[in-house]
């Protein structure tokens, strides 16, 4: 009776124990989770959210569309600059040769003269050597400040305690671009000044 008693303890006794180690092993598990949950909600409420940080991205494409400008500039007047180089030298250059005079028809010889003419007077008042310089300077300039908001949108994604709120973010990227504009005006005004001074002359 005795050896009954203590097998049937003993069965009460494994299964309590191994309930409590069941009932312990849950709350273990629910405890992580619960902390798990909490970091995880913390690093989200330090991370701006992809639409909190739409705005800084809106800014970002102006700078990218301000940029694929300027370099579409750079590149027309690049190949202008070449073309009216090609007229006014290279065509004047072989004009003033008696031998291409003599071997050309008078037609032809006032056609590629005209042609170098007309060349020069649009690279006079258009100086597209000046344009490509000055969209190339711009290019650099707005080249740099994509690079920086795209770490500073990489920093606000990240949490980085560096990183700029959006505010700041698009009043930064304003001004530059501002600036950038303002540069833009000041060099059209200074190339028409100069064109009404040797209009004057």
């Amino acid at each position: 009776m005795s050896l009954e008693v203590l097998n049937l303890s003993a069965a009460i006794l494994g299964a309590a124990t191994s309930a409590a180690a069941v009932l312990i092993k849950t709350w273990v598990t629910i405890r992580l989770k619960a902390h798990d949950v909490v970091l995880a909600a913390n690093e989200a409420s330090s991370i701006p959210p992809q639409d909190a940080l739409q705005p800084a991205l809106d800014r970002l494409e102006e700078v990218r569309a301000a940029l694929s400008r300027q370099q579409f500039l750079a590149a027309t007047n690049r190949w202008v600059n070449r073309l009216l180089t090609v007229g006014q030298y290279i065509i004047g250059g072989l004009l003033a040769s008696s031998f291409v005079q003599q071997s050309l028809s008078r037609e032809m010889v006032g056609a590629l003269g005209l042609l170098v003419l007309i060349s020069s007077l649009i690279y006079q008042h258009f100086r597209p050597d000046l344009q490509l310089r000055e969209a190339m300077g711009r290019s650099l300039r707005l080249r740099s400040l994509v690079r920086q908001a795209d770490d500073d949108i990489y920093a606000m994604r990240s949490g980085s305690s560096n990183a700029p709120s959006v505010a700041d973010f698009r009043r930064k990227i304003s001004t530059a671009l501002t600036d950038i504009e303002a540069s833009e005006y000041q060099d059209l005004t200074a190339r028409g000044g100069e064109d009404a001074v040797s209009n004057s002359k």
